[in-house]
């Protein structure tokens, strides 16, 4: 057991995130800004800033703007967004 009662199952959302109907956080975990949790998805090691995961367990298969859309890779370091046009540099 970990700290605090409850702590050991804590899951931590930052702003932005969206998680999906019936996601599952078996914590303690967190969930980056911006960060997109498919439906069913069950989470079981930290999402990072605007990963896009998916499945059991859940596993990055790209990334996502802040308009909700999955990003184009224009090449391995730079994406788009179909929506907004908004480019994202990976750092």
């Amino acid at each position: 057991m970990m700290g605090r009662e409850g702590e050991e199952h804590r899951a931590e959302i930052f702003n932005g995130a969206s998680l999906g109907a019936g996601v599952i956080c078996v914590g303690p975990v967190s969930i980056g800004e911006w960060a997109f949790v498919a439906a069913g998805a069950v989470v079981t090691r930290d999402v990072g800033r605007y990963e896009l995961v998916a499945g059991v367990p859940a596993q990055k298969i790209g990334w996502v703007g802040q308009a909700g859309f999955r990003l184009n890779e224009i090449n391995p370091s730079t994406f788009v967004c179909p929506s907004s046009g908004q480019t994202y540099l990976l750092d």
